[in-house]
Order: C-alpha cells, then structure tokens, then sequence
C-alpha cells in the first residue's frame, strides 16, 4: 500500500506549523503508531532540521554550501537520482524512533527560488517548457518516496510560493495549523482561496494530475478560558464550511477544522525544541504530549481509513 504525503502548510508565520508537522511525524513513528516516516523540512528558516538535529550537528554539516544538494532542494535538482536521508538523532532519542528520518533544509535554500526560476528559463530557451512544469518536481519525486516510506510528511515554509505550491500538488492531505485569532482566522480564508486558485488553474492548464484534500484545521496555541479561542473557532468553522459550498476543489465533505484535538500554548514545546526531542519524548506527562498523541491519532485514523 503506497504511503501517504502530507503537507503541512499557511503562509502565516507563527502558528505553530513546524511544532505540528514535527511532532506529528515523530509520534507516527513512535512505537504506539509504529510507521516508516520521512519529515522533509521545505522551510529555508529550518526550525524543523534545528529542532530534530543539535544545533552543532546542523551548523557544520547541513548548513553548509558542500551539503546543499543533500537538503530539500535536491527535490529541485532534477539532475540528481538519490536523496540522503539522516536518522537525525542521538543516542536518547534513536532507540525510541528507528524508522523516523529527515530531508533536511539550510539557510543556503533560500536561493531555492531562483534555482527554480533559473532551471525553467533553461527550460525556456531550449523550447521545451510546457506550463506548470515550474510545479512539477515533487510530482516526480514523491511517488518514490510513497514506496519507501508510510507517511511523508513536509513542514513547508510560510508562503505560497513554487517550492511551497509544488509540494501542495503532490501531496494526498493538507494540514493548516491555525491560531484561532483575529489574524489568523482571516488568513485563513485568503489561504483557502489561494490554494483554490492553484489547484483550478492546474486543471485547467493540464498539469494538476493529483488533488490534495484538506484533511483539517488545527487549532495551535490554544488558550484555556479564553473567550475570542472560542469566537474565532467559530470563525474558522463558518470559513471552512463557506468554502465547501463555494466548491473549493480542496475542500471535500470531510474536512472540517478540529474541535477535539488542539495544540495548547505551553512552554514546553519550546523547551522540547532546546533538548532536540519531540515534546511527547521529552514531556511525555504532560498535556503537550497528550495533544500531540490527540492529534496524531486523529490524522492516523483519518488517512488510514481514507476521507
């Protein structure tokens, strides 16, 4: 059974993507869930490589310009045929996770953009670009990976840009983390319709050969007893619901913002990124873990049993 590729995406910054794909992607293969992962960290800040490696370990190795072709972008070399997958992790932490690995990203990937653009103008020149060809590459890659792997999961960086939108194409599900705030709520109706517009005019040019579907919106940051957590829920459920009837391709009958299964705003996650461990490794008593085991069994169940 081919695995399953999510990305996990908003072009907001701040709320609590990276906590959510990475600690989603450890705890499935924790031994409770017990699946082949492969976090790819597409986010050029590398908050999910610096989480999971030692800053050490990532300063000297990784982020460095010898190692580029062995981050994410090698997503975007199409001249390459092998990507180097890390078992990214020390003595405390390997034995609990042996079938988790990382793609992971450098500062030196910010230039990915333009390697992007630069490789199409080639492309351009030699008469042989066809459209949507700048969104292809995951398309490529990710079948592989499906093969190798239950689930793949992509911390993308905080944009909608063509690194960003090329891993969208080629994933099955999406995930928005969403703080139910002011700000964030209203980001997210204009993220749903930008994604709406890339999947449309993808099927209209002929290049859109896979449909992701959004699988939820989690609420991270969450506040106990905090009236505006409650209005913007709502918010953000009216917003989804809009879309769905509106006929957003990636919205189905499924999706649905959570209401269950939240990331609270607790310090431990910070504390969690300082010991370069998942929070349900590092705190595994508290309600930190709980909500990440909450919201991975959530999504486990939801793949596993299809949408």
């Amino acid at each position: 059974m081919p695995g399953k590729v999510i990305s996990f995406v908003n072009f907001k910054g701040g709320v609590g993507k990276t906590t959510v794909s990475v600690n989603v992607a450890a705890c499935l293969a924790s031994p409770g869930f017990n699946k082949r992962v492969l976090l790819i960290d597409l986010d050029p800040q590398s908050s999910a490589s610096l989480w999971i490696l030692t800053n050490r370990e990532w300063e000297k190795t990784v982020n460095t310009n010898a190692y580029y072709q062995k981050t994410a972008a090698a997503l975007f070399l199409p001249r390459l045929k092998t990507l180097f997958y890390r078992t990214p992790y020390k003595d405390k932490i390997k034995p609990h996770l042996p079938d988790f690995h990382l793609l992971p990203a450098s500062f030196k990937m910010i230039r990915l953009e333009d390697d992007i653009f630069n490789d199409q103008a080639k492309k351009r020149l030699k008469g042989h670009y066809k459209p949507g060809d700048e969104y292809g590459y995951c398309l490529k890659y990710f079948p592989e990976l499906r093969k190798r792997f239950d689930y793949v999961i992509v911390d993308c960086a905080p944009n909608l840009y063509k690194a960003t939108v090329n891993s969208v194409v080629a994933s099955d599900y999406l995930v928005i983390p969403c703080i139910p705030d002011d700000l964030s709520t209203t980001g997210l109706n204009m993220l749903l319709k930008r994604l709406a517009e890339i999947l449309r005019r993808g099927e209209s040019q002929g290049w859109l050969s896979n449909r992701p579907q959004l699988l939820g919106v989690v609420q991270t940051k969450k506040r106990g007893g905090v009236p505006e957590s409650n209005y913007r829920l709502q918010d953000m459920i009216e917003t989804l619901n809009q879309h769905r009837r509106e006929g957003n391709p990636v919205v189905t009958d499924s999706s649905q913002v959570l209401t269950d299964h939240w990331f609270s705003e607790t310090i431990k996650h910070s504390t969690a990124v300082r010991e370069d461990m998942p929070v349900f490794l590092s705190h595994p008593n508290h309600q930190a873990s709980q909500d990440v085991i909450s919201v991975t069994r959530w999504i486990f169940e939801r793949t596993e049993g299809g949408v």
